[in-house]
């Protein structure tokens, strides 16, 4: 290590934070990669917000040469050097952090999973559908919170595998599909959530006549209109309350 490198890894180690700054900017403009190990070391030790931000920042000027340590660190046994890795992947946007972000949508810890739900909505890559749809009906309400929001990001491009996700076994997810069919509100969809109206579950059935009702149009109408004699209350003041095009 050069001593230059050297003297500004000890001073991220200093007591006051804006020295460890400093040295972290310094080290993200000098785009020497032999700085990119130091900085990763000091990001997974570092435990001021801004202090980290400024090094997910220098990190993330390294690009595609972050990539594979920061997959790495999605191996630690800390959940918080985990959930940083993940935080860094989607801040590089690159296409090859997709596969990465991927895999950490499989984390046992909630943080890492959401963070990298929310990259991977960020990146618009397709491959992310299929895990994002697996996810589907998640327990954790915060989790399908950020889900819905990721795969509204792809639109129609994730269509498919939502009216496919209707079909599934359990009804959280089957319901949470037709939630995410009407964010996105492609007409598209309409067919699907047509056949969701038979389903079991009066909850999927509820999504899914909402889904149509925010559509609109001439087809949703007509399958709305089915639904008036539907057994949940609250599906048939919806069909009711549609209105012809």
């Amino acid at each position: 290590m050069s001593e230059s490198l050297s003297t500004l890894a000890a001073q991220l180690q200093a007591p006051d934070k804006n020295q460890r700054v400093t040295a972290a900017l310094t080290l993200g403009k000098s785009g020497d990669l032999a700085a990119l190990p130091i900085l990763l070391a000091a990001l997974a030790a570092e435990l001021d917000d801004y202090v980290r931000e400024t090094l997910t920042w220098a990190v993330v000027r390294f690009g595609d040469d972050a990539i594979q340590p920061l997959a790495q660190m999605l191996t630690d046994s800390d959940a918080v050097i985990r959930h940083q890795a993940t935080h860094v992947l989607g801040k590089i946007g690159s296409q090859n952090t997709v596969p990465h972000l991927i895999m950490a949508l499989g984390d046992i810890d909630l943080t890492v999973q959401m963070k990298a739900a929310f990259s991977l909505g960020q990146t618009g890559d397709r491959r992310a559908i299929p895990a994002l749809v697996q996810l589907l009906g998640h327990r954790n309400n915060t989790l399908q919170s950020m889900i819905n929001t990721a795969l509204e990001q792809f639109g129609r491009a994730a269509i498919d595998l939502l009216a496919e996700a209707l079909q599934h076994p359990h009804w959280q997810a089957r319901k949470q599909a037709a939630e995410v069919l009407d964010l996105i509100g492609d007409p598209k969809a309409i067919n699907a959530l047509a056949n969701a109206l038979n389903d079991e579950n009066n909850e999927v059935r509820f999504a899914a006549i909402s889904a149509l009702y925010n559509i609109g149009g001439a087809h949703a109408f007509n399958i709305m209109r089915s639904a008036l004699n539907d057994a949940d209350e609250r599906v048939k003041m919806i069909a009711r309350h549609a209105r012809k095009p």
